[in-house]
Formats: structure tokens, C-alpha cells, sequence
């Protein structure tokens, strides 16, 4: 039963994130890593500071002790997240739960008429 409940955890699709107080990433699925490459960061290091600056709420949660939600943006896609704080456990979870294609980009490359077949 444990084994199930693995492959159901490795198996989300959605991009998934822990940070311990101190900025540092300390976990992340698979689906995280295209961010993290974007982000320059590693596991077991301090997220950087124009991460920090560009998305504070990342770390706000964590002195609020309130979930919040952040959006980033990559390549063509806006990702939502629902931050979580933990404080008795000493970390923040990141939580993906929506991947959108940015409109710019469909509007660029989708034909202005759109024949739907019945």
C-alpha cells in the first residue's frame, strides 16, 4: 500500500515545492525541474534573491502563517501555486494547481477562424 501511495505522489503532474525557513529549497518533484532551471536554483540551496524579489509571497507566508496564492510566469505558460506554510514542521509548501498557455501567445499563433466539425 505504501508503494501505491508513492507512485501516486511521483506520478503529479503539477510542479510541487518545499522551502525551509531560511529560503533554501529542500524538495521538489519531478515537474518542478524545468522552474528550477529557469530559476538558477538548486536543491539544498538558497532560492535567489531575484526569485525572492520577483515572487515575496513566497516567503510572506511563512511570517503570516497564512496560505496564499502566487502565479509564475515561464516560457509561454502561467503557472498557479497555493502557498502553504508549516511552521511546526519549519517549511513552506509550494503547490501547483493550474497551468495556462498565456493569451498573447495563443492569439499570435491560432488561425482567426476556427471551423468546428460536427
Amino acid at each position: 500500500m505504501n508503494q501505491d501511495k508513492k507512485q501516486q505522489n511521483d506520478e503529479n503532474l503539477f510542479p510541487v515545492f518545499r522551502f525551509d525557513l531560511e529560503n533554501r529549497l529542500i524538495y521538489a518533484n519531478l515537474p518542478a525541474m524545468p522552474l528550477m532551471k529557469h530559476w538558477h536554483c538548486r536543491i539544498n540551496e538558497r532560492v535567489p534573491g531575484e526569485v525572492i524579489s520577483k515572487y515575496p509571497e513566497l516567503f510572506h507566508a511563512s511570517m503570516s502563517h497564512r496560505p496564499s496564492d502566487v502565479c509564475v510566469e515561464m516560457n509561454n505558460y502561467t503557472i498557479r501555486f497555493s502557498i502553504v506554510p508549516f511552521p511546526e514542521a519549519k517549511y513552506i509548501g509550494m503547490y501547483a494547481y493550474c497551468m495556462e498557455l498565456n493569451e498573447n501567445f495563443v492569439e499570435k499563433n491560432v488561425p482567426e477562424k476556427v471551423t468546428v466539425l460536427q
